[in-house]
Formats: C-alpha cells, sequence, structure tokens
C-alpha cells in the first residue's frame, strides 16, 4: 500500500482517523467501506436481542441512518467508528425491547388448560436449556433447528465457516441433552 494515499481512498482508511475524516467529508467510499464493514454484524447484533428478522434490518438501517445524521458531531478520541455504531445498535435494540414489553403486557393473554401444563413445563425446560448456551450456541440452533436454514445460510449469516457451524451445532446439542437430562433427573 501507498503511504501517499489520497485522503477517502480506501487505502487511506487504515488509519482510524482518517476514515472518521473522511466520513465526515462524505466520502462516498468511506460511506461504503462503512456500510460494508458493518451492516451484517450490526444486523445479526439487532437480531439475537429482537429475534425477528425484519426488525433486525430494520434496526441495522437505522444505526447507519443515525451514523449519517450524527457524524459530524462523532469526535475521533480513539475508540473506532464500530464501537460508536455498536452503542447505537444497543440503544435502539434497547428501545425496541422495552416497547414491545410495554406493548404486551397490555395484550391480553391465554389462560391454558388443565391438559396444556405438561407441555408449557417441557417447554419451559427447553427454554431454560437454550438459555444456558452460548450466543453463538443458540444462534446455530435456531438458525438450523428451528428457521431450517441451510448450513450454507447459517455459516453466511453467522459470519463463520459450515465446518464452524456443525462444530457448535455438535457441542449444543451435546450441552442440550445433557442440560435436559439433568433437570428430568432433579424432577424425578
Amino acid at each position: 500500500m501507498s503511504s501517499n494515499s489520497a485522503p477517502g481512498s480506501p487505502s487511506s482508511f487504515d488509519d482510524e482517523s482518517l476514515f472518521v475524516d473522511a466520513l465526515n467529508a462524505g466520502s462516498d467510499a468511506a460511506w461504503t467501506r462503512l456500510f460494508n464493514d458493518n451492516f451484517h454484524s450490526l444486523y445479526v447484533y439487532a437480531y439475537y436481542r429482537v429475534y425477528d428478522w425484519n426488525v433486525a434490518e430494520e434496526i441495522a438501517s437505522q444505526v447507519l441512518e443515525e451514523a449519517l445524521r450524527g457524524i459530524k458531531q462523532f469526535e475521533y478520541r480513539g475508540v473506532p467508528v464500530r464501537s460508536w455504531l455498536f452503542r447505537i445498535a444497543r440503544n435502539l435494540t434497547a428501545d425496541h425491547v422495552q416497547k414491545t414489553a410495554s406493548r404486551k403486557e397490555t395484550e391480553l393473554v391465554d389462560v391454558p388448560g388443565r391438559d396444556d401444563f405438561g407441555d408449557l413445563h417441557a417447554r419451559a425446560e427447553i427454554e431454560w436449556a437454550l438459555a444456558q448456551l452460548t450466543d453463538e450456541q443458540r444462534m446455530i440452533v435456531e438458525l438450523l433447528l428451528v428457521k431450517g436454514v441451510s448450513v450454507e445460510n447459517a455459516a453466511e449469516t453467522a459470519d463463520i465457516s459450515e465446518i464452524k457451524v456443525r462444530r457448535v451445532l455438535a457441542r449444543a446439542l451435546d450441552r442440550l441433552r445433557f442440560l435436559l437430562r439433568g433437570q428430568r433427573g432433579a424432577a424425578a
């Protein structure tokens, strides 16, 4: 790489402060790089907090819109722009979760019948066991087993290799078996 790159050219973005300057100047190359480097990660981050693909996409888009509106106020102090984006994402997802929770509190809830309590107990055990997995394991289990996504698409979504997807799934299933056996043993 040339050390005398023109400001705003992709090779000059190796220096974060120059990258911020290019964003402030409205460089198309800088904004394209910001989008390409961060949209997918923001999307996955949001999804694993809101569990809705459409809402996650909307939040990731809103993060970049807020960044575009707020870049003039952003001061580079040694912290990467990416950290700022994820702080925006955290705030937007928290807002969404709070709004959704307050809406759910006002909705009518079906009261389960006597026969439904066995199903509710089994579901609670499974949800508890899933909560014990790492975020990555939970994401892979949900993508492959709940949503029926292919290994290839799961790898792309999680931004990991297909081999790692298979390894993560195997470890997650082993952990779930162990946890669920322990729950059934404790109930006996």
